[in-house]
């Protein structure tokens, strides 16, 4: 323990201490607010674009709501499909609606006629559909396993509002490849949610959303396979259903995790770069004084002939030097004469 203490109190380890702790200090002072800078920019960009993709996110649904009004209305307006209506030829009706449908690329075409259904071209949606008379907008339908999505326009066969007259519906289904065509349109994966339930995504894995975060805040942060998310949402109705624009920041957690390690490593290296230097400071100037000492111990021992031959590199070590040389020649020269008075005294004495 003693030795301990004498090791620690030395020079060579007091200079090491000094070079590493003034190091680790500025490192650490300088390091760490930047690398907090910086996570931070990173993290305000990555919420700005996303909600910027919630912005244009928005301005599709809202070109694709008029882009569907727009179809009904020409569907609606075509003379033969009022004639076929009016004659009451289903099949005929049908073979029609399925020709408008490939033409458009809609998912859907139903001809509404007194609430039921008179014919549709597409995939499959419930009969109650017709009894809401123009319905327009985003419809959830039942479904087993996930409900169905619909964004549906409306209008009237013979340009009013009149049942009798029967009503053309187009839709556009709002499915796993919408979802997709939304995220290559946004840049950003797209989620549709029902009452927190995913029922479409452009993310090959997404879970339910926790109830708990539903009615919570527009903005959320979630994992999946690894992969972190920040995430806005876009209410699209007053019946639950929501839009999610999703950016993956594992690239920018795996940067900011980067920007730590470098830090660490930097500040690692740079801690062993000023251990060798004060190791090599230390025994420049700890080496001479140690032969100081060692000549001061001989000199304390009578051996006053043997000159210091020290070549200090530093200039207050050599001026001890020359002051402990100095010391060792006037003290030889002293005790020179003082024995040959002494010589001379014994020699009077005798």
């Amino acid at each position: 323990m003693k030795q301990m203490k004498l090791s620690l109190h030395s020079l060579s380890a007091q200079m090491i201490l000094s070079f590493v702790t003034l190091v680790l200090l500025t490192a650490v002072a300088a390091g760490l607010p930047a690398v907090w800078l910086i996570r931070d920019q990173l993290g305000r960009q990555a919420w700005a674009q996303v909600e910027q993709g919630s912005l244009a996110a928005k301005a599709l649904y809202e070109a694709k709501q008029g882009e569907l009004h727009s179809l009904s209305t020409l569907t609606a307006q075509r003379p033969t499909l009022r004639e076929l209506q009016a004659a009451g030829d289903k099949d005929t009706l049908t073979a029609y609606l399925h020709t408008l449908q490939e033409g458009s690329g809609l998912d859907l075409v139903l001809v509404c006629d007194s609430g039921r259904v008179a014919a549709q071209a597409g995939e499959a949606i419930p009969e109650e559909l017709c009894a809401e008379h123009g319905q327009a907008g985003f419809y959830t339908a039942r479904a087993d396993p996930l409900p169905q999505v619909w964004l549906l326009a409306a209008h009237p066969l013979d340009g009013e509002a009149k049942e009798s007259a029967g009503t053309v519906i187009v839709g556009m289904a709002l499915n796993d490849e919408f979802a997709a065509q939304m995220s290559a349109q946004t840049g950003l994966e797209h989620t549709l949610l029902v009452n927190g339930q995913a029922v479409a995504t452009s993310i090959p894995v997404r879970r339910a959303l926790p109830s708990s975060a539903r009615e919570a805040s527009p903005q959320d942060t979630f994992d999946v396979n690894g992969h972190l998310y920040y995430a806005t949402y876009l209410p699209l109705d007053g019946a639950g259903l929501r839009a999610e624009v999703a950016l993956d920041v594992s690239g920018i957690s795996s940067t900011q995790r980067d920007l730590a390690w470098t830090l660490a490593g930097t500040i690692l290296v740079v801690a062993v770069a000023a251990s060798l230097l004060g190791t090599y400071l230390a025994r420049r100037i700890g080496q001479p004084l140690s032969r100081l000492a060692y000549a001061a111990d001989i000199m304390s021992k009578g051996d006053l002939d043997s000159p210091l031959t020290i070549e200090p590199g530093v200039r207050e070590v050599a001026l001890v030097a020359q002051a402990l040389e100095g010391a060792r020649s006037d003290l030889k020269r002293t005790l020179t004469e003082l024995r040959r008075e002494k010589a001379w005294t014994d020699h009077l004495l005798e």
